[in-house]
């Protein structure tokens, strides 16, 4: 194919072209298949389906006598590259009382999938699949990046670059650990009132999750309590705050007591 476009391809692979030529023994006997090219112009040519006359190149020493088909037909799309994030795909079951560790990472984070503008389309998400059944330590796994359609159906017919990644996954096991609570409070009681005292009941919670964040927690925080409105004493049920994804908590609330008294009026200097 000549003039072909660099964002062009065909869909459909080459046809064979038959070709019968005529020369005088010499040239026959020195002719090799290099020296005969059966193509089609492509010049000015698009996104689309046409009909194109086969063209010949061939020694000027060589007549040719039939070339078949004469014409042919052929659809070109479009080329196209798009760049996705990979996400790993957990496959399998942790043992008990083991849970995966925010620390999941993919090297590279992003792969660029090339290929004909529709099939490239058609693609929803590039994934790397990794077992986890019977995990308890941190593993460190090599492997192929499949393009993945809306449907969950494998997208053929591609080209992804890089073709494979790292993934890096650990799993902790699972502890208990009883944690302050620490209320949250946002702004300062209206003027002339201040904070006097702040109570929580009970004040820790039972906390379970990975190891290494459980062991990390030095207290968990509540919702917040906005103060700025407060002139007398507050007592209500607040949310607790878990601080990762994989931190389950006991209970999900804890009745705070704010105490709010006012403020003694400064005595004038005398």
């Amino acid at each position: 194919m000549h003039n072909l476009s660099a964002n062009l391809l065909p869909l459909e692979p080459s046809p064979l072209i038959e070709v019968k030529l005529e020369a005088p023994r010499q040239v026959i006997t020195m002719l090799s298949p290099k020296q005969i090219k059966a193509y089609l112009d492509l010049k000015d040519k698009g996104k689309g389906r046409y009909t194109l006359p086969v063209h010949l190149l061939a020694p000027k020493e060589v007549k040719l006598i039939s070339l078949t088909p004469r014409k042919v037909s052929i659809e070109l799309d479009t080329i196209i590259e798009k760049s996705f994030p990979l996400e790993c795909n957990k496959i399998g079951t942790l043992p008990r009382n083991y849970v995966l560790a925010e620390s999941e990472r993919i090297k590279p984070d992003t792969a660029v999938v090339r290929g004909f503008e529709d099939k490239v389309n058609q693609v929803k998400h590039l994934l790397v699949t990794v077992g986890i059944t019977n995990l308890t330590e941190e593993i460190k796994r090599e492997v192929s990046i499949r393009a993945i359609d809306e449907e969950a159906r494998e997208v053929s017919g591609l080209t992804i670059k890089p073709d494979k990644a790292w993934v890096w996954l650990k799993a902790s096991p699972l502890i208990s650990s009883q944690v302050l609570i620490t209320p949250q409070l946002v702004d300062s009681p209206p003027a002339g009132y201040k904070v006097a005292e702040v109570k929580t009941e009970p004040d820790k919670v039972l906390v379970k999750g990975p190891e290494d964040k459980v062991l990390s927690l030095s207290s968990i925080k509540t919702a917040p309590i906005d103060l700025s409105k407060l002139t007398s004493d507050l007592t209500q049920d607040i949310a607790i705050l878990s601080p990762a994804p994989t931190i389950s908590l006991e209970r999900q609330t804890v009745r705070v007591t704010v105490k709010i008294e006012k403020e003694k009026e400064k005595e004038p200097p005398p």
